[in-house]
């Protein structure tokens, strides 16, 4: 991470016998979005609970920063991969982790153990065993909670699961223990089998997150509603949301995660159903669509295309060696973008943007389009402040920049910190090359409810 001083001015198909792990694996790899090149994974570490070698996970975070965000301690999202449930899901996993979760998130990717070469169910259970079997997948997360709790404070409310595919029945079952550490569960693209599961009056006051498209072939859209009206039956806070495409992540997948996992935030401090933050509060719960229309969100950042020309944005030529010029040549849209060229060394030279008032979100998803020549190091990068003008947030950075590229856009979302009233955009230029810049977006993804 490079933080700078600024200050203010699958998965096709659910493991079921006669389908083999390998094939899972292919297509699960095919459908899960890609890693993407030019981005560094972030920091994890191979860890083994209970000091049992096939208890491995791969933890991601750092949990001191995690635990000091709040001072109830870290959140903690515990991931079952889809698929065969191995160690190649670690890049996707990686991105869920930068992408899709708030601050304050300690993230632990589960590593299924292929007990015996016929193992057909990923992720055994106690009422759902293989030959050979040692332990259950309900007691493998319960030592990995414990191993991630020797390192970091973590708030026993805010202890979530990730799951989809072959990982969904799985984490029903850890949810619905007698006294599951539990506190909410992602569920997406699987099956409910409540045969093989725990009483569904477990669940009482747990939250479920039901993700599931209507056009999905391998897993039955009819077992996503039945697991919506049972376990709501039973007492649990469940929510069903669709998406389209069918079997797989399709679609605006990381912020549909975040999404959900802010929903099962609020639930579980709650104690009762939120409404999802993109969606109208709706009692009862009901299905809704995931994915909301980008032109229904609100955009923050003034002038992002520059057909205001400079207007409110900021130049910042340190160096003397840099000119900021609208260019009606070269831009992705509108009648122009914006040009930072520069040459020589020195100091860093900024375009920034600052947007004076946030509102109340809960999360923004920050965006541009970008152009490259010859670059040699760029960054795009984005601030919260509280009212004393104090950055909020430790990772700033959106993307590095470098070399030749034609235009593409650059995202990430931002959990939104509580104290944080204002931000900044900034694209900083610290070495040679051109730089353009168009459509720039601080879109508001989700916002915190009125009380």
């Amino acid at each position: 991470m490079t933080t700078l001083p600024f200050s203010r001015p699958e998965i096709r198909r659910h493991s079921t016998p006669g389908h083999r792990a390998a094939a899972l694996l292919a297509v699960a790899v095919l459908l899960a979005p890609r890693a993407r090149a030019q981005d560094s994974e972030p920091p994890s570490q191979e860890c083994h609970a209970a000091q049992d070698q096939n208890k491995r996970y791969f933890l991601f975070g750092d949990a001191n920063v995690a635990a000091g965000k709040s001072k109830s301690g870290a959140s903690l999202l515990i991931v079952l991969p889809g698929g065969d449930g191995s160690a190649e899901f670690r890049p996707f996993v990686g991105n869920i982790f930068r992408e899709a979760l708030p601050e304050g998130f300690l993230l632990a990717q589960l590593v299924a153990v292929k007990w015996t070469p016929e193992q057909e169910t990923v992720w055994p259970t106690e009422r759902n065993f293989v030959d050979g079997q040692k332990f259950s997948t309900e007691q493998f997360i319960a030592d990995v909670i414990a191993d991630v709790s020797t390192l970091a404070k973590i708030d026993p409310q805010q202890i979530f699961t990730l799951s989809w595919s072959s990982g969904g029945p799985a984490a029903y079952a850890a949810a619905l223990q007698p006294s599951s550490p539990i506190r909410g569960s992602f569920i997406a693209m699987s099956v409910f089998k409540p045969e093989i599961l725990p009483p569904l009056e477990n669940g009482k006051g747990r939250a479920f997150y039901i993700y599931h498209s209507p056009e999905d072939k391998s897993c039955p859209p009819r077992m996503a509603k039945q697991a919506f009206e049972q376990l709501r039956k039973a007492g649990a806070l469940v929510r069903q949301v669709e998406y389209k495409g069918g079997h797989g992540w399709h679609g605006n997948v990381y912020e549909d995660m975040q999404a959900g996992i802010i929903w099962l935030q609020r639930t579980a401090r709650s104690g009762k159903t939120a409404a999802a933050p993109r969606d109208k509060p709706a009692e009862p719960p009901a299905p809704t669509t995931a994915e909301a229309a980008p032109a229904a969100r609100r955009n923050l950042a003034a002038n992002g295309g520059f057909e205001e020309g400079l207007g409110t944005w900021m130049t910042i030529n340190n160096s003397n060696n840099s000119a900021f010029e609208l260019d009606t040549e070269q831009k992705k849209e509108g009648a122009q973008s914006l040009r930072l060229k520069r040459s020589g060394t020195g100091q860093f030279d900024v375009l920034r943007l600052n947007v004076p008032e946030l509102g109340a979100p809960v999360s923004l998803a920050v965006s541009a389009w970008v152009r490259g020549e010859k670059v040699s190091n760029a960054y795009f990068k984005f601030y919260m402040y509280d009212a004393a003008g104090k950055s909020l947030i430790d990772d700033v950075d959106i993307r590095r920049m470098t070399g030749n590229s034609d235009w593409r856009q650059v995202r990430k979302t931002f959990g939104v910190p509580d104290g944080a009233v204002s931000a900044a955009v900034m694209f900083v230029m610290a070495g040679d090359g051109t730089l353009w810049v168009d459509d720039v977006r601080v879109e508001v993804v989700a916002e915190r409810e009125k009380k």
